[in-house]
């Protein structure tokens, strides 16, 4: 495997990486998996390498969250006729 050195071919490399992690946090399993993982290590041999991974998924149900609560309100309002 060779080493990309140009930035576009960095940054492809990066993105490609990026869409990689995406889909294997595409199983709700694994995301559980990870949230205990997270508590510490477990009777099996396998523990969170970087916290920050339970940190980006912290965000993103903080996102998830909020864009559940504004559609939430504005489909109240439009029940309400407002």
């Amino acid at each position: 495997m060779t080493i990309p050195t140009n930035p576009l071919d960095i940054t492809q490399e990066i993105t490609r990486l990026h869409a990689e992690f995406c889909s294997a946090l595409a199983d709700a399993r694994r995301l559980l998996l990870l949230y205990a993982l997270a508590d510490g290590p477990k009777n099996v041999s396998y523990q969170l390498a970087d916290r920050r991974v339970i940190d980006a998924l912290d965000l993103l149900r903080a996102v998830m969250r909020e864009q559940i609560s504004q559609r939430a309100e504005l489909l109240g309002s439009a029940a309400e006729g407002g």
